[in-house]
């Protein structure tokens, strides 16, 4: 049996998150700074593809919104700012830790048909949007200081990656005040 040595723990959220590391792995003198991303918070979303409609007003009457062309659908892998310097990494780790597959670039193009019907309501415009399912996370470096043998936080930051594949696309309608 392996044993194992707590590196870290770090309060994310309201619970406390414990990073293991099997003894065997650590540096016996701990000479050199060893880096290691922990993501979590993985949780389904979706993001916009760029494609949608027009918004649509029409007060007076119940109606139906069609969407009849040709495009492609469009999510990019992204990090927020804190992230950037590092971002290779941090996504291939939410990529490993993510219980399905993601991809950092998601591409599909058709021809898209689409109709949805629209209730009567003065007070909202509508559109149909096209989104991709994808994941968001929490991911947080630690680095092992050089002589001390323990985990530092270093810098901690949110990401989205796209799932793999066109059978996580959805249409759905937006609405907002008219």
């Amino acid at each position: 049996m392996t044993k194992l040595r707590t590196a870290v723990a770090a309060l994310v959220g309201a619970g406390l998150v414990a990073v293991a590391v099997p003894s065997s792995a650590q540096p016996r003198d701990c000479a050199k700074p060893v880096t290691t991303w922990v993501v979590t918070d993985v949780a389904r979303s979706y993001a916009s593809t760029g494609i949608q409609t027009d918004w649509t007003y029409e007060p007076a009457t119940e109606h139906t919104l069609e969407v009849d062309r040709t495009a492609t659908a469009r999510v990019d892998a992204r990090v927020s700012p804190a992230l950037a310097s590092d971002a290779e990494a941090v996504l291939a780790a939410a990529a490993a830790a993510s219980d399905v597959p993601l991809t950092r670039r998601f591409r599909a193009t058709d021809h898209w048909i689409i109709a949805a019907y629209l209730p009567q309501d003065a007070r909202h415009l509508y559109r149909l949007r096209l989104r991709q399912e994808t994941r968001t996370f929490t991911a947080t470096k630690y680095e092992l200081a050089p002589g001390t043998c323990r985990y530092v936080r270093q810098r901690s930051g949110t990401g989205e990656m796209p799932r793999v594949g066109d059978g996580h696309l959805v249409w759905d309608t937006d609405r907002a005040d008219a």
